[in-house]
């Protein structure tokens, strides 16, 4: 596992050695960013699974059917539940198919919406309706996957709302799904 917060760092790296499964974050105001990542991916290999989740995908109506639909389907999978279990889900197919990512996109996965290659449907897999409870998941500030953003000067952030019930219109933090 890998984090960038430069896209130009992330390309480099994806030149040099391209993942399996490339997860990018997916927010109103870097949208475009996200979808030419993922196009210049592809150029690199086209074997990549293409991953998106975040606030901008909507997980109430099916307007992530459009960017699944894009022309020349740079995205592979859309994470519309919660990110830690769906991202597993994906990681749990890529470990059972291999790198054949038709075999890993022919069925749902569970928190996700994929687009099959082969017929271009869209597959909405089950919903994930379990809460993540903070000792299930291991913190990445203490496995170190951020030292290089904390010693670049970065400071850290800690999401404190997550599942907040008041659904604010401001706020992403009160979405329905919670």
């Amino acid at each position: 596992i890998r984090l960038f917060k430069d896209p130009n760092k992330l390309m480099k790296a994806v030149t040099v050695n391209p993942p399996h499964i490339l997860g990018l974050s997916y927010y109103m105001w870097n949208e475009r960013l996200t979808q030419h990542v993922a196009e210049c991916s592809k150029k690199i290999n086209q074997n990549i699974i293409t991953v998106i989740g975040g606030p901008s995908v909507a997980r109430d109506s099916d307007a992530y059917k459009n960017i699944l639909l894009l022309p020349n389907k740079p995205i592979d999978v859309i994470v519309l539940d919660q990110g830690e279990k769906s991202f597993a889900n994906i990681i749990k197919a890529v470990l059972t198919y291999g790198r054949d990512k038709k075999k890993c996109l022919a069925q749902g996965i569970d928190g996700c919406a994929i687009c099959q290659p082969e017929t271009h449907n869209i597959l909405r897999g089950d919903l994930i309706r379990h809460k993540v409870g903070l000792g299930e998941i291991p913190s990445p500030y203490l496995k170190g996957y951020l030292d290089e953003f904390l010693s670049d000067g970065m400071l850290a952030t800690f999401e404190t709302v997550r599942g907040c019930p008041y659904a604010c219109t401001f706020c992403g933090a009160g979405d329905p799904f919670y």
